[in-house]
């Protein structure tokens, strides 16, 4: 994958690049960097992190069959795939310990509480749903994320989702 022949950075214009695979000694070193990034961050104060896997970041390259063509242990199967995900939040951990390290994945939460999961994080629906908890109680449908909006600068798209009280005065189907 190659990105545009040049891309704009704080820095001005710049040729673009070509994305090459990492080599073992360079994963290797990333780890590192991880789990000395979050020493960093315990040290300035931070009471834990979260390690992001997801939207295209590093791990979710290696993650993803889409990205990952490796044909070494970080590639090939779901195990092979994910075996820089597991080092990096083993290397984590260890900097700093377990109850201070989270992982953020893209995927469907379907079946994560029957496979372990202590938490399940659903940020983007409580941002569109308030009353997340009671809607799901209810069956109720959910307000859309309505994303178009985010980084505007105001309120609209994070506080201007109704409530449920408010969509069954308007329709009371919604219960």
């Amino acid at each position: 994958m190659a990105f545009p022949d040049s891309i704009f950075t704080p820095g001005g214009s710049r040729p673009g690049v070509v994305a090459r695979e990492m080599t073992v000694a360079e994963i290797r070193s990333t780890v590192a960097d991880f789990a000395a990034a979050v020493r960093r961050a315990v040290d300035a104060g931070f009471e834990g992190v979260e390690v992001h896997g997801g939207n295209g970041y590093l791990i979710h390259q290696f993650l993803s069959e889409a990205t990952d063509h490796r044909a070494d242990a970080y590639g090939g199967s779901a195990a092979g795939r994910s075996r820089f995900a597991v080092e990096v939040v083993e290397a984590v951990a260890d900097a700093i310990g377990p109850a201070r390290v989270g992982l953020r994945i893209r995927t469907r939460c379907h079946g994560l509480p029957a496979a372990g999961a202590d938490l399940i994080s659903l940020g983007r629906a409580f941002l569109a749903n308030p009353d997340l908890i009671e809607r799901f109680r209810r069956g109720a449908p959910l307000n859309p994320v309505r994303p178009e909006h985010w980084y505007g600068g105001g309120e609209l798209g994070y506080t201007d989702y109704p409530v449920l009280a408010a969509a069954e005065e308007r329709d009371p189907a919604v219960v």
